[in-house]
């Protein structure tokens, strides 16, 4: 699996934008923010000490490519945050098992299937296989609090029917909650330049 630096994926995403050479140094201490801030984890490290540069895999340089955009956008670092959960959904537990061949397993699960059908770790392979997915995220306040909704979407989903929004609509205002923006990203054209030819 091929493994990126901060550097390297500033550059990618930077070519991907048409960036110039001060663009991509920018789009580098961004995204030197983020992971400083836990936002982008590191598989693994290359060298030894404070020198050592951490390595990204594809879906964290896709998770880059897309906060970058959130964070541009003028999202701060709550909005950032739970946009990230939005796109990949911690699991609901894990379930422990005993395989053929004897070997203890953990799988996660999600109480929702949908958040392990259309999670941030798919998304690469997913555009590979020339599926579109959008990323949906709703602003949403309820008595002065704000948060976050959504996720990431297929166009192979099925749509909602009447009823379904309707029931949303009734659930939103029983609860109080107001949508204040609806924000689409277009998740697969964003990272596709990234993660479809072999680097």
């Amino acid at each position: 699996m091929r493994t990126y630096t901060l550097r390297q994926m500033a550059e990618l995403i930077g070519a991907a934008d048409g960036r110039n050479a001060e663009g991509v140094a920018y789009l580098h201490q961004q995204l030197r923010n983020l992971h400083a801030k836990g936002f982008l984890i590191a598989g693994e490290r290359r060298g030894i000490g404070r020198t050592s540069s951490s390595l990204f895999d594809e879906v964290e340089l896709c998770r880059a490519r897309l906060l970058s955009i959130l964070y541009d956008l003028g999202f701060d670092a709550r909005m950032l945050r739970e946009a990230s959960d939005r796109m990949s959904p911690s699991a609901s537990g894990v379930r422990v098992s005993t395989g053929s061949d004897g070997e203890r397993r953990e799988d996660y699960y999600w109480d929702d299937p949908h958040s392990a059908e259309r999670h941030l770790d798919k998304l690469p392979a997913a555009v590979r296989e020339g599926e579109i997915w959008t990323l949906r995220l709703k602003l949403i306040s309820q008595h002065g609090r704000k948060g976050i909704s959504g996720g990431f979407h297929a166009a192979q989903d099925p749509q909602p029917s009447a009823e379904e929004e309707r029931a949303v609509a009734a659930f939103y205002e029983h609860q109080e909650l107001q949508v204040q923006a609806t924000l689409t990203l277009p998740a697969s054209d964003l990272v596709a330049p990234l993660v479809v030819e072999e680097r």
